[in-house]
């Protein structure tokens, strides 16, 4: 648990400080490494989005988190889902509006300039 803490303290310490050093903002980009990553309404284990339990989103989808929420569930990270079409999945069309929520360890982050 404290090199997964560790490891977000240090994407977002460093994000933070290219974003001071070039007056840009920055988001995590984020991507699931296998087919069985799960999608939360909110951050809650029970709270997922496809509620068939062997659902899950392919590796083609992506994450842009904005923040990073700890609880007794783990750690989890806000923010919007996009459709391998390039959608945006949590808008009133879909049937969802807000934000989604994924767990840390099921995706692969990386900081990405805004």
């Amino acid at each position: 648990m404290r090199k997964i803490l560790f490891t977000i303290f240090a994407i977002f310490s460093i994000a933070h400080i290219f974003a001071q050093k070039n007056n840009g903002t920055y988001k995590l980009n984020c991507y699931p490494p296998k087919g069985t990553s799960n999608i939360f309404t909110q951050a809650d284990l029970k709270s997922k989005w496809f509620k068939d339990k062997d659902s899950g989103v392919g590796t083609s989808w992506t994450f842009f988190a904005y923040e990073t929420v700890f609880n007794k569930d783990g750690v989890f990270l806000k923010g919007d889902l996009i459709s391998p079409r390039g959608g945006k999945m949590n808008v009133k069309e879909n049937g969802f509006t807000g934000q989604f929520y994924v767990l840390f360890n099921e995706w692969q982050c990386e900081a990405d300039k805004n």
